[in-house]
């Protein structure tokens, strides 16, 4: 009777200290995901930033290009002269272009908005797959090599 006391003893501490194991590992895991989640907010927060900071470059080519157009229409107005021809096709020439430039200010800070986002994931997967086993090692060093 005695054998089974200390196996069932000795099976009650095997359960409890896999139950701490598990406890423990959760508590580890929690704290990548909070990682993770932490470094996919502020890659968001900075995503947002480079957005309006492309808005407002953006907005300023939109100024620029008013007043550009603005320089040209009084210029040929003072001249008195009917607007036709090549100087016409000149001004809608370089209107494109300033519309071509607010576009490109939109666009440049869209993509650079995509690759901040897509660097916070890769930064969110790495912390969440990190917990020190070689495999894991391996993922964060191809991850700092692809960075």
């Amino acid at each position: 009777m005695g054998g089974n006391t200390e196996m069932a003893g000795s099976l009650l501490r095997a359960g409890l200290d896999l139950g701490r194991g598990a406890a423990s590992a959760q508590v580890r895991d929690g704290g990548r995901d909070d990682l993770a989640r932490a470094a996919m907010i502020q890659a968001r927060g900075r995503a947002g930033e480079e957005r309006d900071a492309a808005r407002e470059e953006a907005s300023q080519a939109q100024e620029r290009a008013r007043r550009n157009k603005a320089r040209r229409m009084s210029s040929h107005g003072a001249s008195g002269l009917a607007l036709s021809g090549s100087p016409l096709l000149a001004a809608v020439a370089g209107s494109v272009a300033d519309q071509d430039s607010v576009q490109a200010a939109l666009d440049q800070g869209r993509a650079r908005a995509a690759d901040v986002e897509a660097q916070g994931l890769t930064r969110a997967a790495a912390l969440r797959r990190r917990n020190g086993s070689l495999l894991s090692l391996g993922g964060s060093l191809w991850d700092a090599w692809q960075d």
